[in-house]
């Protein structure tokens, strides 16, 4: 039996005193059109039932369809009620949307529906106009989420397909209570949760959620259209999980090619997630960080640490690091204990360095004027906002013109780094 039920009165109240007598609720939530005959109507249920507060409670609105808004945020008032005052659960509230007019009913099932709630149906045959007791009859209804989830599913899906993965998460994870057959959604809410880690960059939890999404496709053998690609994409945390070690040390781990290329790479996924919601000013200064991220690997790879540059480096790279500011930025300066993303490129381009190698001291204007874009955004040190051209300009110059002489075929390797669609 039920803990709690909701129940609409109507001018009748023979079916809604069977309703109660047979379900035996501890706690009645009672909506009741203003009229008198349905007062008379409520009346007659409190006798029969022996219904008060504080177990009882009513809401009123007038008899008009126009009311049915009305009647939605009612019911909302006495779920709330039930819910933190009487501390039941969804699965103890029954609803009965017997009683009453068509629109009453049907505001009623509407908002059941969204909540995922049990519903319950008094059928009876009429003799002589009147309902004939000893047909009375409960017909459960169910929860409608086994009838109409897929289409909660669908707003899932279309959150999830534009990367609001949290948004997608929360329903899924609600649908995974209240469907019959939760499997597939079950699923869906691992790579949810996963994904909406990954792009927080935090792969120990995307890994988790990740390898927990390809178990259950594995045991429940759903979604195997993607089990490839999130497989590939399993690899890939599992070398990013470095980073997540209690241990590691960022300088130690850009040392190794293959960590800083599946960084690079989820940096590039993550600019195309900005670009499509176009968010400029996150894609710009994702784009930023590629740069920082390419300058700190080729310095690791001459073991350079960009936030503790040692004083024998300093020493044999001075005098050219004081020439070529003065000459590109007419400021003559030494090269710090910590060097910024500028101080960088410049030992890199001292150090002839693959990616610099072939540039001249013009690379250090272009950088200047590409960087400002980013250096002017109200997200970083001006009140700016980037336009589309601003971002398409930088993005050539960062991954067409930098990335793509460490990484050539970047363009293809980021496919793996895309995420699934449903």
């Amino acid at each position: 039996m039920s803990r709690a039920m909701i129940i609409t009165v109507g001018a009748q109240g023979e079916q809604i005193i069977y309703s109660i007598q047979q379900l035996k609720p501890d706690y009645i939530g009672l909506l009741v059109t203003a009229s008198p005959e349905c007062k008379k109507t409520l009346d007659e249920i409190c006798n029969a039932c022996s219904l008060s507060p504080p177990k009882c409670r009513v809401e009123y609105f007038d008899d008009n369809p126009d009311e049915i808004v009305r009647v939605i945020a009612k019911f909302n008032a006495l779920y709330k009620w039930l819910k933190d005052e009487v501390k039941v659960t969804d699965e103890e509230i029954l609803v009965d949307p017997t009683g009453g007019r068509k629109w009453m009913s049907a505001g009623v099932t509407m908002i059941a529906s969204f909540l995922g709630l049990e519903m319950v149906y008094v059928n009876v045959k009429y003799k002589d106009g009147k309902p004939d007791p000893n047909t009375m009859q409960i017909i459960p209804l169910g929860n409608a989420y086994e009838q109409t989830g897929f289409l909660e599913e669908a707003k899932a899906d279309k959150l999830f397909n534009e990367y609001n993965f949290a948004g997608a998460r929360d329903i899924y994870e609600f649908l995974s209570k209240k469907l019959q057959d939760p499997r597939k959604v079950a699923i869906k809410k691992d790579i949810a949760e996963a994904y909406l880690n990954w792009s927080q960059l935090r792969f120990a939890e995307a890994l988790k959620y990740m390898e927990s999404a390809i178990t259950k496709i594995n045991q429940y053998s759903m979604l195997r259209e993607h089990k490839e690609k999130l497989q590939k994409q399993i690899e890939i945390l599992t070398i990013l999980n470095k980073n997540d070690a209690p241990t590691a040390q960022f300088f130690h781990l850009l040392k190794d090619k293959i960590f800083f290329e599946k960084t690079a790479l989820t940096l590039v996924a993550q600019v195309e997630r900005h670009e499509y919601n176009q968010q400029y000013d996150q894609a710009i200064i994702l784009l930023y960080r590629i740069l920082e991220l390419i300058s700190q690997f080729r310095l690791a790879q001459n073991n350079i640490n960009v936030n503790n540059v040692s004083d024998e480096i300093k020493s044999q790279y001075n005098d050219q690091f004081r020439r070529l500011t003065k000459e590109i930025f007419q400021a003559e300066s030494e090269i710090p204990k910590k060097v910024s993303l500028v101080q960088s490129c410049l030992l890199l381009y001292i150090l002839k360095d693959e990616i610099l190698k072939n540039e001249n001291e013009n690379f250090f204007k272009d950088l200047r004027e590409q960087t400002d874009t980013r250096n002017l955004l109200w997200l970083e040190h001006g009140n700016k906002h980037a336009t589309k051209d601003n971002y398409i300009s930088f993005k050539k110059f960062v991954l067409s013109r930098i990335l793509t002489r460490l990484i050539k075929n970047w363009n293809n390797l980021v496919d793996d780094y895309k995420y699934v669609k449903f």
